[in-house]
């Protein structure tokens, strides 16, 4: 670890080398989306109903539950659409900065530009932008609900002994 942190220039070849500290997400076809409405459990024993109305001739019952079918596939389609974009929204929202040192001063960068071999700061209450060796701490505790489901903080000074991780998007880190 260098004492002034990584140079910009080493920053910009790392990120060039290693790509951003995210993970992307795929982005699925709506056309797609909106045709998997049809299958599943209660669509497929809709759609037996439907061929068997159609085949006794009970053309009312064809027609309204083919009806009922597209409708509900019309609806669960911009409801799934609408939560899609709500967490898009959040997720543009919600940003994390990192304090990192670069050529020797602290600053600010969003998380998705940390890359290997940077010095993060964290400080109470921050939460952790990437998965991290701690070189330094005092007392350390840590949310890690994200991980594994537990609510209240917990102290990993005894797990730091070992491994001396923080992993990313927990928070609460006392350093």
């Amino acid at each position: 670890m260098a004492p002034l942190g990584l140079s910009e220039e080493e920053a910009r070849k790392r990120l060039e080398q290693y790509g951003y500290n995210e993970i992307t997400a795929k982005k699925r076809n709506p056309v797609l989306t909106f045709l998997s409405k049809f299958y599943g459990p209660i669509p497929l024993l809709l759609w037996i109903v439907i061929v068997l109305s159609y085949a006794l001739g009970h053309m009312a019952d064809f027609y309204i539950i083919t009806l009922l079918l597209v409708f509900n596939a019309i609806v669960s389609f911009f409801e799934e659409y609408k939560a899609d974009m709500s967490m898009e929204l959040l997720k543009e929202k919600l940003k994390i900065n990192a304090r990192v040192l670069r050529s020797g001063a602290w600053t600010l960068v969003p998380s998705r530009e940390i890359v290997p071999g940077d010095v993060i700061r964290l400080r109470l209450g921050d939460i952790v932008p990437a998965d991290a060796k701690l070189a330094e701490a005092e007392s350390v505790e840590a949310d890690e609900s994200v991980l594994t489901g537990e609510a209240l903080p917990k102290a990993v000074l005894s797990r730091l002994k070992r491994s001396n991780m923080a992993n990313a998007n927990t928070s609460s880190p006392i350093v």
